[in-house]
């Protein structure tokens, strides 16, 4: 499962945003983020151990610019969401 999932600061520019989350058990993560609308800025898969892992957003999206975001973390047995705004 996944715990603590953390968007900071928010809100932020492009370039400060980070994200954070603990996983319990070592599984197939997919990060991925969109706009209101439902179109996709885009999305990283990755395989994570079990432990507190920390991306860039810029790092994992190219984030086309000011505005409010989804950003969805997905695995086997979770799926959590946060509100991201880019200023």
């Amino acid at each position: 499962d996944l715990d603590n999932l953390k968007i900071s600061p928010n809100p932020c520019t492009v370039d400060e945003g980070w994200i954070s989350f603990d996983i319990y058990d070592q599984s197939d993560v997919t990060i991925s983020m969109s706009n209101l609308l439902g179109v996709s800025i885009g999305s990283k898969k990755m395989n994570l151990f079990n432990g507190l892992h920390n991306f860039k957003i810029s790092d994992l999206f190219s984030v086309p610019g000011k505005g409010t975001y989804v950003l969805v973390v997905e695995g086997p047995k979770f799926r959590h969401s946060k509100i991201v705004i880019i200023y």
